[in-house]
């Protein structure tokens, strides 16, 4: 029977194999992490990362992050003003990413890994997750890269999303990302885009027995909108 020793060693192996002539380079992680492995050019941002869950067996949980740099640099400037999240998260270069658990079930993403207790049955897994990123997260890549296709994903008049929790493609610090998206897309929707958004927030924080104030410059989201309008206004 395999041990997690021997599976950090095959999975740093085998994908190190695969990635690094990509342009990818192996990251130090935590040790409940196997790997991980990022690239960084000058627009984007790409991440694999993977860990172990322990149960009889072990099974491999895996996925890809995926990061626009501009945005990035925009909601670590805002973080920088107003924490955008009470200092339990820092803001990383992904905002956003796709795996086997979130498109089968967001909510329960360990259902979509298997399971294995063998180097063999290791390495179909690994064969799998290579299969995984050249069918499903490069093309992620090439679609989401577009400001104007994440504007739509999130922002669309018939579609407008109240939160990202239960997506199978979640956006982080969403109330302020999808604010800095659909500005910098150049949206001519963008103050529709604000309006409904505080209206989300109202709806979320109602359902909570709270009262959210659409004027008080504290919360992120009032002062990201404010923010863009002044930043933007000034570039034009």
């Amino acid at each position: 029977m395999i041990n997690i020793t021997k599976t950090k060693q095959i999975v740093s192996s085998e994908m190190g194999d695969f990635l690094l002539p990509l342009g990818y380079k192996s990251i130090k992680v935590k040790a409940d992490m196997v790997t991980s492995f990022e690239k960084n050019d000058a627009t984007n941002y790409c991440e694999f990362h993977c860990h172990v869950n322990k149960y009889n067996d072990f099974q491999l949980v895996y996925g890809f992050s995926f990061g626009i740099n501009e945005v990035v640099r925009v909601l670590k400037n805002i973080d920088s003003h107003v924490p955008l999240a009470n200092y339990k998260y820092e803001v990383k270069e992904a905002i956003t990413g796709i795996s086997p658990g979130l498109l089968l079930d967001p909510l329960h993403i360990s259902r979509a890994y298997k399971f294995f207790d063998t180097g063999m049955e290791l390495l179909s897994i690994i064969g799998e997750i290579k299969l995984f990123y050249k069918k499903n997260f490069v093309p992620f890549c090439n679609k989401y890269s577009s400001l104007v296709e994440l504007d739509k994903l999130m922002n669309s008049d018939d579609d407008f999303w109240l939160d990202s929790t239960g997506k199978s493609i979640p956006i982080s610090f969403f109330h302020v990302t999808r604010l800095i998206i659909s500005k910098m897309s150049n949206s001519p929707r963008y103050d529709e885009v604000v309006d409904r958004n505080f209206q989300a927030l109202e709806a979320i924080w109602k359902a909570e027995g709270a009262t959210y104030d659409r004027t008080d410059e504290s919360k992120p989201e009032v002062f990201t909108a404010n923010y863009l309008k002044s930043a933007y206004s000034e570039k034009e």
